[in-house]
């Protein structure tokens, strides 16, 4: 994982002043979430849960993955946006 955020640091170097940082951290970050959601649903849920229950429990995690990607994006967007020099 640190060797890939090395690749995304020296990326965002070469073209920082071609594409928008906020844009390619978002690329980043979603590259580094789909591992998590593309788990199947008796990994994440267990095998004990109903399939009603399983459902609301994935469609629910789904959102909150959905809403601390957006939050971690922006963080990083800001972060590396004003640290620049």
């Amino acid at each position: 994982m640190a060797n890939f955020f090395l690749v995304m640091v020296n990326i965002y170097q070469i073209t920082e002043n071609i594409f928008s940082p906020f844009w390619l951290w978002y690329f980043a970050l979603s590259l580094s979430m789909r591992r998590i959601l593309a788990q199947p649903r008796r990994e994440i849920l267990g095998h004990s849960c109903s399939k009603n229950l399983e459902e609301h429990r994935l469609s629910l995690g789904f959102k909150v993955l959905v809403v601390f990607r957006a939050v971690v994006s922006a963080f990083l967007c800001i972060v590396f946006t004003y640290s620049s020099p």
